[in-house]
């Protein structure tokens, strides 16, 4: 798909450049988090290999960041997130976001307290 936007201010017209977005299974994130309930670390398990800049946060229910990795992959399938300790056991959010592609998503973590 590809795309341009038309700005007009008054009788002046000015056009972006032609971008391109791509779709595919290929990048497809989609990604399986285990063990879940855990304690001191995760496993992200992704439907297919992401490639870039991913970024991997623990969030509470209130929506702060605790704890925050940002890490460069080619082709990775999987990838260990490491918890801090000292986190009350209970119900978390850990959002795993390409920067490259875009692509994001937040899953529901349950930690048994550590």
């Amino acid at each position: 798909v590809f795309y341009r936007i038309k700005q007009l201010e008054g009788d002046k017209e000015t056009y972006t450049g032609i971008q391109g977005l791509t779709f595919g299974e290929d990048r497809e994130m989609n990604p399986a988090i285990y063990p879940n309930p855990a304690t001191n670390n995760v496993m992200i398990s992704f439907a297919s290999p992401q490639t870039g800049t991913l970024v991997i946060e623990l969030i509470n229910l209130s929506g702060q960041t605790l704890q925050m990795r940002t890490t460069k992959s080619a082709a990775l399938p999987r990838i260990q997130f490491m918890i801090n300790p000292g986190y009350p056991a209970g119900s978390y959010w850990l959002r795993v976001r390409n920067v490259d592609t875009g692509e994001q998503t937040t899953k529901r973590l349950l930690l048994g307290g550590s």
